[in-house]
């Protein structure tokens, strides 16, 4: 019995003084109910003691529970297919960059996860180049699967930041937004950006715009620190 009242208790100092009578004249077995649902939509089960309006009988609570448990459970699904569908977004990326983006380095090159280092900046991967002329170039990457437009303008805005911290900066995006992206880096002058297209259901990267140049407008690479482990 001490769950039920426990989230009568728990809940009453910080809700209308209504609150406490209302659930305490529902029978026990609802304020169990309302307890259950409470743990995966507290929401719900607060909105259930203030209006229940067709919510009455015990059968319409429990429904209401395995409503809520699965939108939990979808909702979970969902983040765990996003990860996966990221993580090899990543994966995929880190295997195929060197060749694609930089064929005439001297040395191997390793795409590694962002160490977090910059609080300004947390790109998906991070590579140091080096060419043929011995010049190293700090590469930044940001790995973006999402195809909606909308997403890619808050990537763009993210994209023209922190492309000033680094020499290069790829965009790797879907091909159903590559050339909204393309043109957005035209339009906003980012001359050190380049795109890479995926497809987030295959594992092929194809070049879509190299940078211009290898240097940002404005310069903050001084402001940008790697352990020394990323530079060997």
């Amino acid at each position: 019995m001490c769950s039920a009242y426990e989230f009568v208790l728990t809940h009453s100092p910080h809700l209308p003084p209504e609150f406490f009578q209302l659930a305490l004249s529902r029978p026990y077995t609802h304020l169990e109910l309302l307890s259950r649902i409470s743990e995966t939509d507290l929401e719900r089960a607060i909105e259930l003691i203030f209006s229940p309006g067709n919510v009455r009988s015990v059968r319409d609570l429990r429904r209401v529970l395995d409503e809520v448990r699965a939108k939990s459970d979808g909702d979970i699904s969902a983040l765990v297919e996003g990860h996966k569908a990221r993580n090899h977004a990543l994966t995929t990326v880190a295997d195929q960059m060197p060749s694609l983006v930089a064929p005439h380095s001297v040395q191997a090159v390793k795409y590694r996860r962002w160490p977090g280092t910059t609080a300004a900046v947390s790109p998906s991967l991070v590579a140091i180049h080096t060419g043929t002329d011995a010049a190293i170039e700090v590469v930044g990457v940001f790995v973006f699967i999402k195809p909606g437009l909308d997403e890619l303008y808050r990537a763009l805005a993210r994209v023209g930041w922190e492309s000033t911290f680094f020499d290069t900066y790829w965009l790797v995006a879907p091909s159903a937004v590559i050339s909204e992206a393309d043109a957005l880096v035209r339009k906003y002058h980012l001359p050190n950006v380049g795109l890479v297209q995926f497809d987030p259901g295959g594992s092929k990267l194809s070049l879509a715009r190299a940078p211009t140049e290898s240097s940002p407008a404005p310069d903050r690479r001084s402001l940008l620190h790697l352990p020394e482990r990323y530079r060997r």
